[in-house]
């Protein structure tokens, strides 16, 4: 949040400072096929946030951020998805850290996470 409102992640995008990206990692795979259709599947992402950071206090709240965005996605209830998937799990693959810094003052900070999900067979019931 920022002064009391609220930063929406863009999709493979931050913006200036503050912001936050959501961005697709290399990995997908799937873990599990089967002849009825039905997978297992990991979906590696990240997010990073851009901040500018003017000392010790600001680094140390964007990384405390990301953590409690971490932390409150790998609680979530998730959302059903189409063509009978669903999200097993979401987990952090590492803690928060700087990723870069920008002559300008901004610094990014960084979260990995792996997304697992899986989509129900044909002799599954709905």
């Amino acid at each position: 949040k920022e002064k009391g409102r609220a930063i929406l992640p863009k999709w493979q995008c931050l913006d200036t400072a503050p912001s936050i990206g959501i961005y697709t990692m290399q990995g997908a795979v799937y873990l599990e096929k089967c002849i009825d259709e039905s997978f297992k599947a990991q979906y590696p992402f990240m997010i990073r946030c851009a901040v500018n950071a003017t000392g010790n206090g600001k680094r140390i709240s964007a990384q405390e951020e990301l953590d409690a965005i971490g932390n409150w996605l790998e609680k979530a209830k998730y959302p059903a998805l189409t063509d009978k998937r669903v999200i097993e799990s979401i987990e952090r693959t590492a803690t928060s850290y700087l990723y870069h810094r920008e002559e300008s003052g901004t610094e990014i900070y960084q979260c990995n996470f792996n997304l697992i999900y899986r989509k129900r067979g044909l002799f599954d019931a709905e």
